[in-house]
């Protein structure tokens, strides 16, 4: 098995964060079931693709109840993102960590 490409992503300061590129093993989608737990577990899988796509963005403009959705549904897909490196980094036996160094212009 080839050893994992994470990146060291630069915040700011002096904080960084781990990132990893999405590791596709499965179907997209979910089997198809029927009932209510199947129901549910559907748009739980449809609530999580859309803020891992970043499609749960209000504009300054929405009302206070969107906005707090929003950044919800981005803190969501922040541990998502976390989970799977962490998962995507069991079983492995390497893993490559990489950075870009960036100098800001004065």
């Amino acid at each position: 098995m080839d050893p994992l490409l994470v990146f060291l992503v630069p915040l700011g300061g002096q904080r960084y964060e781990l990132y990893c590129e999405r590791q596709h093993t499965g179907p997209a989608e979910a089997p198809a079931g029927s009932g209510w737990f199947a129901g549910l577990r559907q748009k739980f899988s449809t609530m999580l693709r859309h803020a891992e796509e970043g499609e749960e963005e209000a504009p300054p403009s929405a009302g206070l109840l969107a906005r707090l959705r929003a950044r919800m549904m981005a803190w969501v897909a922040e541990r998502v993102a976390e989970q799977r490196l962490l998962w995507s980094l069991r079983g492995r036996d390497a893993a490559i960590v990489t950075h870009l160094y960036y100098l800001p212009s004065e």
